[in-house]
């Protein structure tokens, strides 16, 4: 396998939607189906596309966040 810049996974980075796209990448193949802390959603301003399906928050913040303690 030819190693490029879309196979090679950093393990440290600034940038957090790059983080959430290596995580996905690694562990979440199907994409992220539970958020407990999702807050604003904040973290995946810049990447919608990897949202979650199910988001909690124990102080909910957005109509599609359901309130709940983990």
């Amino acid at each position: 396998m030819k190693l490029t810049n879309e196979t090679i996974i950093k393990s440290t980075s600034y940038d957090q939607q790059e983080i959430i796209r290596n995580i996905v990448k690694l562990h979440c193949t199907d994409g992220i189906e539970v958020d407990p802390t999702y807050s604003k959603g904040v973290f995946y301003t810049n990447a919608p596309d990897i949202e979650p399906m199910l988001k909690f928050d124990l102080f909910p913040q957005t109509e599609d966040t359901k309130q709940s303690s983990a």
